[in-house]
């Protein structure tokens, strides 16, 4: 007897970890999805077969947060002190670093 084999529907605004490993679907595949994985810079792209994410769901590997990148998400997400920095003056970025030592 075959098993019946799940198939997820993922849209591009979601976050997919897998063993905590962060994912962004690219786009549906013949067998699965393309997904980028979100944590190394430049992304990397692996294609994850339906068959797979099963496996994962069942192991309980997988977490899905629907609608994580959406632009209305996004903006209501705390960012990373490194991301609040990133367009700081040198003047900025020596002040923020004495009061660091204070903290």
């Amino acid at each position: 007897m075959n098993a019946v084999l799940p198939k997820y529907r993922l849209e591009r605004d979601d976050l997919v970890r897998i063993a905590n490993v962060p994912y962004r679907p690219i786009s549906p595949s013949a067998s699965g999805y393309l997904m980028v994985r979100n944590d190394l810079p430049g992304g990397l792209t692996e294609e994850i077969t339906h068959e797979e994410l099963a496996k994962f769901v069942r192991r309980g590997d997988l977490q899905h947060e629907r609608g994580h990148f959406a632009p209305a998400q996004e903006a209501n997400r705390p960012r990373s002190p490194e991301a609040m920095m990133r367009g700081a003056s040198a003047e900025d970025l020596e002040q923020a670093r004495l009061r660091e030592c204070y903290v």
